[in-house]
């Protein structure tokens, strides 16, 4: 206690010498797309006479001179463009969560710092640090640009499932006549094959088992063990949004499991091949891939066809000589037809041990460190596009132009998390330091000048996102759906498609130049400075953010589910890590500016918290997910105890 009261007792006694007054900006106005006008009112500095400190010092004669020279408004031209060190200043606030971005509050942060004093005028210049301002942030922009996707993308899926399960009807019934008609490996890996197929064709449905007195019994005990088959994950995102998603979804998989490694497993493959050879088989096969490819993400090479060329090109020809077959292919059986496949999946599939209990977090590390690569061209599939968007949360090094602190980069953290449905366990508040006691004293007059941002400074994910958003329209307007109204996960109406994508798409271009503060003016930065102004207005944002998700991996039984709780907020501080060039303030003794201001916004930010459940049980429903939030009252601290 002694040493507590010496640190406060040293905090008063020290008082350093200061400015007459620190004086923000009351606004910013772009002169072009490189350069800001900053405007400061100096007319209450000059109206209130002065400090009693500046009086004591230098006497009031001498104040009152000094005040009358100053102008009245002062106006300074930034240019834009230099580097920017943001930091995470104080945590996540503890207060309740707002249930949408719309609904987020713009008033002080909730501080949870005991000493710290709060400005006595009430009237402060907007862009003073202490003056709330909230700065739409990246997630905020891709969680919206998601919402649009993953309805399009659940409506492609199913009209995906369509054309794949007339293709699985076709091979049933020619596989059922196969194997009435053969015998030895050929008729093996027909009855085989034949099960696999009714297992993908029922979703795991015993009642719903294709009718064939040859395949029933091999389609039960196929059904009976992937039924418990912890590689078969379960439906997430968009895909578990309906029972027919969930049905497809679960379809993808099971064609995706590798046949056991025995004469009626290599054999089965061949049977296969040997069916799509038929003109009308084939044309549905290369239809569903290259559906699957160009929307969801697929092998560069599809395991059959690499089978194929390892078994001599020629299936029925391998067929009659089964060991050499298999000597070339390996211990590698290959599936039916291979499952959606993108990098994060693919990553998350690997893991091993324990590490499947911290699967985000190692995949989050991955990614920083480059050893898992989302494609970048504009032209790979939707899903590893859209990953790509992600990654951009997880770079090792910050774009060019800014520099991150730990406390950033945990934030960064989290948006990654909670946008791909799995959970972040945020640092805990910090304290804020309280205001060092100044004599203001000097006859000078500071004019601040921090960064102005309108977005949150991440270019990357902006443009990246663009991407996936412009390919997904351009996949479904080249498979003629741009006529296609996007599903919704609440049962409401959704528009169409296309259009929505494409607008969109423009924004996040837009935001991207933006974010990057690139001196240029296009339709695309017209079009996200529109969004910008009306966000708040936006019917997308003003949705409930509240959903569950089960990770897609499991650890010893369990799976983790993660839960976006709502919307948070959390600072960003901002400062030029170089000066910008500065014009203005000349000629007016002891008027001078600062390029060292810390300028500090407010972010909404998507709250997660997370529970563990069996592996077999789904996430909790979005209504009785909100009823338990809501009796929490939102309270960060309580929830977690209310999904219990």
């Amino acid at each position: 206690m002694r040493l507590l009261a010496l640190v406060v007792v040293g905090r008063a006694a020290v008082a350093l010498a200061g400015p007459l007054a620190e004086v923000w900006p009351y606004q910013t106005k772009r002169l072009d797309a490189s350069t800001l006008e900053y405007s400061y009112d100096l007319t209450a500095l000059k109206q209130g006479g002065g400090t009693p400190d500046a009086k004591s010092e230098n006497g009031e004669a001498a104040v009152a001179a000094f005040l009358k020279g100053l102008p009245r408004e002062v106006k300074l031209k930034v240019k834009g463009g230099g580097l920017l060190y943001v930091s995470g200043a104080r945590g996540i606030e503890q207060a309740p969560l707002a249930t949408s971005f719309t609904t987020v509050p713009d008033g002080q942060l909730a501080s949870d710092d005991p000493l710290r004093r709060r400005p006595a005028s009430r009237m402060r210049p907007a862009l003073d640090p202490d003056e709330p301002k909230l700065l739409p942030a990246a997630e905020m922009a891709l969680w919206r640009a998601r919402r649009i996707e993953d309805g399009a993308l659940a409506a492609a899926a199913l009209d995906t499932d369509r054309l794949l399960k007339a293709w699985l009807t076709q091979v049933f019934n020619a596989v059922v006549a196969r194997a009435n008609h053969a015998d030895g490996d050929d008729r093996d890996g027909a009855i085989l094959l034949g099960g696999r197929v009714a297992v993908a064709l029922s979703c795991l449905d015993a009642a719903k088992l294709p009718a064939a007195p040859l395949m029933v019994n091999e389609a039960r005990a196929q059904l009976d063990e992937l039924s418990h088959d912890e590689k078969v994950p379960p439906p997430r995102s968009y895909w578990e949004w309906t029972p027919e998603l969930q049905c497809a979804f679960k379809r993808w998989q099971l064609l995706g499991l590798s046949f056991p490694a025995s004469r009626a497993g290599y054999s089965a493959g061949l049977v296969l091949l040997s069916l799509v050879k038929d003109p009308r088989l084939k044309t549905s096969w290369l239809k569903v891939r290259g559906r699957r490819d160009a929307l969801f993400g697929g092998p560069a090479v599809e395991p059959l066809q690499e089978y194929l060329a390892k078994a001599g090109g020629d299936p029925d020809a391998a067929l009659d000589d089964m060991m050499a077959t298999i000597d070339r292919q390996g211990p590698t059986v290959p599936p039916v037809l291979a499952s959606p496949r993108a990098p994060f999946g693919e990553f998350l599939n690997s893991l091993q041990g324990a590490e499947r209990a911290q699967a985000i977090d190692e995949l989050f590390a991955a990614v920083g460190e480059g050893r898992v690569k989302p494609p970048i061209e504009t032209t790979a599939s939707v899903e590893p596009l859209r990953q790509a968007a992600l990654a951009a949360f997880a770079l090792a090094e910050p774009p060019q132009g800014l520099q991150f602190d730990a406390d950033w980069r945990d934030r960064l953290s989290g948006a990654f998390s909670a946008l791909q449905g799995a959970g972040h366990e945020a640092r805990e508040s910090r304290l804020e330091a309280s205001p060092r006691e100044v004599l203001k004293s000097e006859l000078k007059v500071v004019l601040q000048v921090p960064p102005s941002l309108e977005v949150e400074p991440l270019p990357e994910a902006f443009k990246r996102a663009s991407d996936a958003s412009a390919r997904l329209a351009a996949v479904l307007t080249a498979e003629g759906l741009t006529a296609m109204t996007a599903l919704d996960p609440e049962g409401l109406r959704g528009g169409v498609a296309v259009p929505e994508l494409k607008r969109f798409a423009s924004v996040l271009a837009g935001l991207a130049v933006i974010s990057s503060r690139g001196a240029v003016e296009t339709p695309d930065v017209a079009n996200a400075r529109r969004f910008l102004a009306t966000w708040r207005a936006d019917p997308v944002l003003a949705r409930d953010v509240r959903f569950a998700a089960a990770h897609a991996v499991a650890y010893e039984g369990l799976r983790t589910h993660s839960v976006i709780a709502g919307v948070a907020r959390r600072e960003l501080a901002v400062q030029f890590a170089e000066a910008p060039t500065v014009e203005g303030a000349g000629g007016v003794a002891g008027l001078t500016f600062d390029t060292r201001a810390e300028q500090r916004y407010l972010v909404p930010v998507l709250y997660t918290v997370s529970y563990r459940a069996k592996v077999s049980e789904a996430p909790l429903k979005f209504a009785p997910l909100r009823k338990a939030i809501d009796a929490a009252n939102r309270e960060p601290l309580q929830i977690p105890g209310a999904l219990q």
